[in-house]
């Protein structure tokens, strides 16, 4: 295989055709708010100045990519890459708890009963074998949703035998119905997390 000298030099790069600017303004907006916690600060006082780290990142990462006839596809991988696409950030720690996934969910018309029943099941004890190993898993009733919300002895939970790929599609789902600067607001910064977790699933 030879190299052809500037081969590229008329081809654009992904940042000259596309970023998502408003995107990277709310991850660079929750990396300032960090103060004393963001990366790099503490090195020395000429850190000070810098740019946010994902904002540096998205400048380089749209320079080395080609930009395609496919803008929407360059865009996916570009999201990819930088973790801001919708499924990193159920890997970014944007996690709730059954009960707020099921709410949010139901609220958005994402989901109908058959499916709740599917995905979710009740973790159930006696108030006074608290802590017992023998806890029963029942079957999840959507019409009971109020009462277990309000029953300590109640816990709505995923369902044991769904595998991870659907809990990740409707954890998926719910992020969907929440606007960028909640999803930033409540998930880590990507630096933040552990890059096998994060970056590993893509590629």
């Amino acid at each position: 295989m030879s190299i052809i000298p500037l081969a590229w030099k008329d081809k654009p790069s992904l940042i000259e055709r596309l970023l998502p600017a408003q995107k990277i303004s709310a991850e660079a907006q929750k990396e300032r708010k960090a103060g004393a916690g963001q990366t790099l600060t503490a090195l020395g006082s000429y850190w000070k100045g810098r740019k946010p780290l994902i904002l540096a990142k998205a400048c380089v990462l749209g320079a080395l990519l080609p930009a395609t006839d496919n803008p929407e596809a360059d865009l996916e991988v570009f999201e990819l890459l930088m973790a801001i696409d919708d499924e990193a950030f159920v890997r970014r720690g944007f996690r709730k708890n059954p009960i707020k996934i099921y709410k949010t969910l139901k609220a958005h018309s994402r989901l109908n009963n058959q499916t709740a029943s599917r995905l979710f099941a009740v973790r159930w004890r006696e108030s006074r074998k608290f802590g017992s190993k023998n806890d029963q898993i029942l079957p999840f009733d959507p019409s009971a949703i109020d009462e277990i919300i309000v029953d300590p002895n109640k816990t709505l939970i995923w369902n044991p035998a769904i595998d991870e790929q659907t809990r990740l599609k409707w954890e998926t789902e719910f992020v969907r119905c929440h606007d960028y600067p909640t999803r930033v607001s409540e998930a880590k910064r990507p630096e933040e997390c552990d890059d096998a977790t994060l970056y590993g699933p893509i590629w």
